[in-house]
């Protein structure tokens, strides 16, 4: 999406903003094809944004019989993000003292039923603490052709923090899946090896749970920022799956202003995407 909002945009996408995931990509079901489709005639702008800073996306998948499957959506900027302060590595380290090897990592994924391709078992020493980790993530050699500005590998990494994170606050072997989030600010191109640290919005209930993750150098610049990442789990107990008319309605909702942030949120847990 955000390869293809910079070719649509003529510019770089610094922030990818209110991605929702509507549902699994059937991976098991073979070969499909993905659209990624572009929206340049209706941009939503914040206050602090001007309209022409956004372009909308959606991520389909084609059916056999033509219907395109809305699976991902959200909004692209091309702002440059407002700028972070730099987080205090030390003082993290001093309050996360419990490590654990990217070794016992992805076996307690596998446990799970997780198990991320080669390229992207990117985990290495992860130090935890009461409600937040700092893992130290890296691309294999065999992913070193992906460096860009947003490397997928490095992405999913700090998701697989979160993961690791919530299943050490929860003591629950489940699986979590994406739901949500916020914002992903992209403050500088990101390097082949860096720091993911992710702090616990509150505790998860009902399934439901939403971090703060930043992507850091050595000296804890800030290089990314995801803001309230929600992710659910997937044996979640939440009412019935929202159809794609509703979630289309709230996602309009969020952009045009009449549906709050929270608002949102409060009607995704009740509708449980799944």
């Amino acid at each position: 999406a955000r390869a293809a909002s910079e070719i649509a945009g003529q510019r770089s996408v610094r922030a990818l903003q209110r991605i929702i995931w509507n549902r699994p990509f059937p991976l098991e079901e073979g070969d499909r094809e993905i659209e990624i489709s572009l929206y340049t005639s209706h941009l939503y702008a914040p206050k602090s944004y001007a309209t022409k800073s956004i372009a909308e996306f959606e991520i389909c998948v084609v059916q056999a019989d033509g219907e395109r499957v809305i699976h991902s959506q959200g909004t692209a900027s091309f702002e440059k993000p407002a700028p972070e302060a730099a987080v205090d590595l030390a003082a993290i380290l001093q309050r996360c003292q419990r490590r654990i090897d990217g070794d016992a990592v992805y076996q307690c994924f596998s446990d799970l039923g997780v198990e991320p391709q080669p390229r992207f078992r990117v985990l290495h020493d992860c130090q935890m603490g009461e409600g937040e980790v700092l893992a130290r993530i890296e691309l294999p050699s065999a992913a070193n052709g992906d460096l860009m500005a947003l490397p997928p590998a490095l992405l999913d990494g700090a998701m697989q923090s979160v993961l690791l994170l919530a299943v050490e606050a929860t003591g629950r072997g489940e699986a979590l899946m994406p739901q949500f989030v916020d914002a992903i600010e992209l403050h500088a191109p990101l390097p082949s090896r860096c720091f993911a640290y992710v702090k616990a919005k509150g505790e998860i209930t009902r399934g439901i749970g939403r971090f703060d993750v930043w992507l850091l150098d050595d000296h804890g610049d800030v290089l990314l920022v995801m803001r309230n990442y929600t992710v659910k789990a997937l044996g979640s107990p939440v009412g019935k799956v929202l159809d794609d008319e509703s979630l289309l309605a709230l996602f309009e909702g969020l952009q045009n202003g009449e549906v709050e942030l929270h608002d949102a949120e409060q009607r995704v847990q009740a509708g449980g995407i799944s």
